[in-house]
């Protein structure tokens, strides 16, 4: 009998992983972090990144000039498509939008923090925002 997305909240696939895989995609995520703040922040505060085809590519640049091991940088690009598909698998179940819906979702329509949601349009061109939840 298949799971509702709710009773499958508590278990999540990092607790069947490894903890050199789970160690490994956190790595590559405080690196993306890391890398995504210094080169777009210079003295201010860091800010919110915004994620996108030239801050991987920059950032696998970076992963080929700086740390310098094809193999590194392999499992880094797939421990980071593994997080966006997982990214997008939930913000898919969340809000109920088609895959093209969230691909092609503008930025400014998720709204983070307090009450985040995402605002969108259907098919009929009837507005909806559906909350997020963690």
């Amino acid at each position: 009998m298949a799971r509702s997305p709710r009773s499958c909240r508590g278990s999540s696939r990092a607790s069947q992983a490894s903890p050199n895989t789970v160690a490994a995609y956190r790595d590559t995520c405080r690196l993306l972090l890391d890398f995504g703040w210094r080169s777009t922040c210079s003295s201010q505060p860091p800010g919110p990144l915004r994620p996108g085809r030239p801050l991987i590519a920059g950032f696998l640049q970076h992963l080929r000039t700086e740390r310098a091991k094809g193999t590194t940088r392999n499992a880094r690009l797939a421990a980071l498509r593994s997080l966006f598909r997982y990214a997008a698998l939930l913000a898919t179940c969340q809000t109920g939008l088609r895959v093209s819906e969230l691909t092609s979702l503008p930025v400014a329509d998720m709204h983070r923090g307090t009450g985040a949601q995402v605002r969108c349009r259907g098919k009929s061109r009837k507005g909806r925002a559906t909350p997020l939840t963690r």
